[in-house]
C-alpha cells in the first residue's frame, strides 16, 4: 500500500465518520428485515458506549469499526465487535485487515480475554467480512448478550 494509512480512535459525531457508519447502517438494512439487521446507525453508535476506531488513506476516513463493552464497563473480560466497515474505494488494499489487527490490540489492551461479533449470512454482502474474521482466528459460536439465533446471522468469537 503506497499511501499514507492512519489507524486510530475516532469520533462518530465527525462528519466523515458519521457518514461511514450511516453508509454501514443503511447498506445492511437493504440486505437484511428490520428484525435481523443488527448494524446501528450514527445516533446509536455515539450514545451506545461503542468505542469507534478508524483508518484513514491520505487524511481521508475510509474505514470504521467498533468495541462495543458488555456490561456496565468497557473493560468487562469481554467485548463485541460492532460496525466494521470499509468504503468500496478502499477495498482490497488491505484497509480492513489493518482495522481489524488494531481493533483487536485495542481490545487486549483494554485488558479484554474474549471477542464476539453478529455477522450476516447474506453471501454476496457479508461473505468477505466472514473470511476476514475467519482469517484473524474468530469461528462460529452461539448467540450471545441479547442476540436470540436467527437465520440472517451468524455468530463469531476468539480469544484475545
Amino acid at each position: 500500500m503506497s499511501e499514507a494509512l492512519t489507524l486510530g480512535p475516532a469520533d462518530p459525531r465527525d462528519p466523515a465518520i458519521a457518514a461511514l457508519v450511516q453508509t454501514h447502517h443503511d447498506t445492511s438494512r437493504l440486505q437484511y428485515d428490520e428484525a435481523d439487521c443488527h448494524s446501528l446507525d450514527t445516533q446509536a453508535v455515539a450514545e451506545s458506549g461503542v468505542a469507534m476506531f478508524a483508518a484513514w488513506l491520505d487524511g481521508q476516513a475510509v474505514a470504521i469499526g467498533g468495541l462495543k463493552p458488555f456490561g456496565s464497563t468497557f473493560a468487562s473480560g469481554a467485548v463485541e465487535l460492532k460496525s466494521m466497515h470499509t468504503s468500496h474505494a478502499a477495498r482490497g488494499r488491505g484497509v480492513a485487515t489493518a482495522l481489524l489487527e488494531h481493533l483487536l490490540q485495542a481490545a487486549r489492551d483494554a485488558g479484554h480475554a474474549d471477542i464476539y461479533l453478529e455477522a450476516g449470512r447474506a453471501d454476496e454482502y457479508a461473505a468477505p467480512a466472514r473470511a476476514l474474521y475467519a482469517r484473524h482466528g474468530f469461528t462460529e459460536c452461539p448467540p450471545f448478550g441479547d442476540y436470540v439465533a436467527r437465520e440472517a446471522s451468524i455468530f463469531m468469537t476468539r480469544a484475545l
